[in-house]
């Protein structure tokens, strides 16, 4: 990698941005619409599941996440 490409990659240019579920504060607008997205896919498949299968079948972990969710 050459001076500049280390340099533009030290300040955050030329990268896509990392998307982590657990990070509270979005670093940029496409972080945060990325985030959005997910969970908003994650809450549909939960939703679909309970439809589906009913509230019973749902794991520790979607009853966390349609909790956190619910606040």
């Amino acid at each position: 990698m050459n001076f500049f490409k280390v340099l533009l990659s030290f300040f955050g240019f030329g990268t896509k941005p990392k998307i982590n579920s657990q990070q509270a504060i979005p670093r940029d607008d496409y972080e945060y619409n990325e985030l959005k997205k997910k969970k908003e896919n994650q809450l549909d498949a939960i939703l679909e599941k309970i439809a589906e299968k009913g509230i019973e079948s749902l794991t520790r972990r979607e009853k966390e996440f349609l909790d956190s969710q619910s606040n």
